[in-house]
């Protein structure tokens, strides 16, 4: 087995995972980093094992995983790029607006290298993307041996997935990030109970578990007091967040909170 971590940085950021199994060569995600710009924000695509993969597997759609996608797929072009069905909808969706926003990032701060892909990558990779349902193995094989890939509901945002690779009995699991917790939206992560040879796993605090008193409903109670001091007091409440996942679970959260008249009837844009 041979492993390789293409993140430049070092960091969260730009996942990228490259793994030899027996013949096969693999890669987990190809993101981009968002504290980096132009080609310094990419993984690092320069080792040859990068341009002869045989199977590339995107977890989820954050642009940490997903950013860039299309320039490793177009170095492989005969690689299928699986991964689960929401993502096989949402990618293309996430890549165009990364389009725009870097075309807009070259014309206002000067970055040459923006946009990094275009159009025709995104629609490329496209076609490239094979869609596999949730703990369903699927069989590759090359050169006379056989690989299994299953992808397991990882939770965090629609369509999140973990890939485990069985070979020659082996089992290795990567997850980008996890949640174990049922959202309003998605359930908790189902991950394997069998023993794993590998684990590779995004976290963001490490081995240190959660304050009892930071539990998810705890915060969404203090959420939502806050929430409506605002606008009691005739404010307008602002609140930052992720497009992808967090939007959808808040919007959710508010609009439960105002059918229980926790919160008034404002109008939520």
């Amino acid at each position: 087995m041979q492993y390789i971590d293409l993140n430049r940085h070092g960091q969260i950021g730009a996942s990228c995972h490259y793994l030899k199994l027996g013949p096969f060569n693999l890669l987990v995600d190809a993101g981009l980093h968002p504290k980096a710009v132009g080609a310094q924000a990419m993984p690092d695509f320069r080792p040859p094992e990068v341009h002869d993969l045989d199977l590339i597997v995107l977890t989820h759609c954050h642009l940490d995983h997903l950013g860039s996608l299309p320039v490793v797929a177009a170095l492989n072009p005969e690689a299928p790029v699986l991964t689960s069905i929401p993502n096989r909808v949402l990618a293309p969706r996430k890549l165009r607006n990364s389009i725009n926003v870097m075309r807009r990032q070259r014309e206002e701060l000067g970055i040459r290298e923006y946009p990094l892909f275009n159009h025709r990558a995104v629609q490329n990779l496209t076609k490239q993307m094979v869609a596999q349902r949730f703990q369903r193995g699927e069989i590759y094989y090359k050169d006379g041996e056989q690989i299994e890939v299953i992808l397991h509901p990882a939770g965090h945002v629609i369509g999140a997935a973990a890939v485990e690779f069985i070979y020659q009995g082996h089992r290795v699991l990567f997850s980008g990030d996890v949640l174990f917790d049922d959202q309003l939206n998605i359930k908790g992560a189902n991950l394997p109970k069998s023993p794993l040879d590998l684990l590779i796993l995004e976290t963001t605090r490490g081995g240190y578990s959660t304050d009892d008193c930071h539990s998810r409903e705890n915060e969404l109670k203090r959420l939502l007091l806050q929430i409506d001091r605002i606008l009691t007091r005739g404010g307008s409440c602002l609140i930052p967040v992720f497009a992808l996942g967090r939007m959808q679970e808040l919007f959710k959260c508010i609009h439960g909170a105002q059918k229980k008249g926790l919160l008034g009837s404002v109008p939520v844009f």
